[in-house]
């Protein structure tokens, strides 16, 4: 899949989220964005929010975010409304974070 595709995938279950947040969006790495998809992540990004939400379906109230700024992204968890349960730069370190917190 190409960058594109891989965005309109992770959207699949709310496709308006995929143009929100897209100033951050654009700078995902198509490797970020397929451990995203292979992780079995959707985007549930709100206009509202700083930057793009992700959550897998059915696990409570808990989402991983992903924050552009100074030419990184940055990636940080939020569970039961309590944000930055855990700040990553790797995806890979945030998506087991995120696994291990729902369990």
């Amino acid at each position: 899949m190409n960058i594109g595709q891989f965005h309109e995938s992770l959207a699949s279950e709310h496709p308006f989220c995929m143009g929100i947040h897209w100033d951050h969006k654009k700078h995902m790495t198509i490797s970020d964005l397929s451990a995203l998809h292979d992780a079995g992540f959707k985007d549930c990004s709100w206009g509202n929010d700083e930057c793009p939400s992700y959550y897998i379906p059915d696990t409570d109230d808990t989402h991983l975010y992903a924050y552009y700024d100074d030419a990184i992204i940055e990636y940080s968890i939020s569970h039961n409304s309590r944000p930055c349960m855990g700040t990553f730069t790797d995806i890979t370190n945030a998506i087991r974070e995120y696994k291990r917190i729902i369990k």
